[in-house]
């Protein structure tokens, strides 16, 4: 019964909701429905509903749909995904590409690429760079493993510390875990990603000396690379 039609799109309801956004102010629509990866038609009859209500009040703003951008198991992550993508991902295409003119305007002749959370590499004008998030400390652990069969060592604990987490990577028999569920902050995303565990305790995080019970605390906040006595903006409790 997955992905059959049990009860239609209740479609003027979905007119109010669409016209209730727009008085919002809102930039962007995402349209997520359960089981829409097997049967995408009420999303994108939803999106024609949209349109159709934009027209009449002369918006024009983009609409996302999960079963085209990411049509995978699990509305809640694959909603998550959805909204960071449009939230942070895709402001960060014209930067991105900002940043090749100006490689290639200094004589860069290597094309340019963005490393994934899964491993691989894509342009900047790939439609999924949600891909892309945490991509950094990844990029440590393909390293490792990289180096670990350079030197023959098959099983490795890779790290990365920066100023807010301290990030964690297993090489087991050569070999790294794919996590196809994780979660970033409170969100829970299903977006491929090599197995990479974190906790809050950076090069960057705040120490406190509890005045009560005389204990010390570490975090949860930080301040980040502006850290302690490096900066004159900072101070010595980092």
């Amino acid at each position: 019964l997955i992905g059959m039609e049990m009860i239609p799109l209740y479609e003027e309801e979905a007119r109010e909701a669409v016209g209730y956004l727009l008085d919002r102010g809102v930039r962007a629509v995402c349209i997520c429905f359960l089981y829409s990866y097997q049967n995408p038609s009420h999303e994108r009859r939803m999106a024609e509903i949209a349109r159709e209500v934009m027209s009449e009040r002369g918006v024009d703003i983009p609409l996302y749909l999960s079963s085209e951008q990411n049509p995978v198991r699990g509305e809640l992550p694959r909603l998550n995904s959805l909204i960071l993508e449009v939230y942070a991902a895709r402001p960060s295409r014209l930067q991105l590409v900002r940043m090749r003119e100006r490689l290639k305007e200094l004589g860069s002749p290597a094309p340019f690429r963005i490393l994934t959370s899964y491993g691989g590499t894509v342009s900047p004008e790939h439609e999924w760079l949600v891909s892309t998030l945490v991509s950094g400390p990844i990029g440590g652990i393909i390293g490792g493993n990289r180096l670990g069969d350079h030197l023959g060592i098959a099983n490795l604990v890779c790290t990365d510390i920066g100023g807010t987490s301290f990030d964690v990577g297993l090489i087991t028999e050569g070999q790294h875990a794919i996590r196809t569920e994780w979660a970033l902050a409170q969100f829970v995303l299903n977006t491929p990603m090599i197995a990479m565990d974190s906790i809050g305790a950076g090069t960057g995080t705040y120490v406190r000396l509890d005045p009560v019970i005389r204990r010390i605390n570490l975090g949860p906040d930080s301040a980040g690379y502006r850290v302690g006595v490096c900066y004159e903006a900072g101070g010595v409790d980092t």
